[in-house]
């Protein structure tokens, strides 16, 4: 699926969202009793949406973006769809960064690498 993405963060570190601007963006997440993420009051400059870690656990992000002519029938632009799964790992573990394979290679309190999230 285009635009699909696997992201992991730890517990207290902030998701900012930056997609193409001009859309009415909406955002949904799994609908899940545990969910691992909130949604954090104030947006940073350029930002869609922003999430904090609050629990261990994976979701799915679901980012819908609806063109500013989109009322108009001889709108041409097209709706954008972004999903990324999110990935909040334990307190302690600092993620590193997406590679090349769109895991993330993580590394825990101690410095010891982990294993690529999936």
């Amino acid at each position: 699926m285009p635009g699909y993405r696997t992201v992991a963060i730890g517990v207290g570190q902030p998701l900012i969202v930056r997609l193409r601007p001009g859309y009415d963006w909406s955002f949904t997440c799994d609908d899940r009793a545990d969910e691992p993420l909130t949604l954090l009051a104030g947006l940073p400059p350029g930002a869609q949406s922003a999430l904090l870690a609050v629990a261990p656990g994976t979701t799915t992000f679901h980012a819908v973006g609806r063109p500013p002519c989109e009322r108009d029938p001889a709108c041409l632009q097209e709706l954008r769809a972004f999903s990324a799964t999110i990935q909040v790992l334990s307190a302690g573990t600092i993620a590193l960064g997406v590679d090349a394979s769109n895991g993330t290679h993580n590394r825990d309190s101690a410095g010891h690498n982990g294993a690529a999230a999936a």
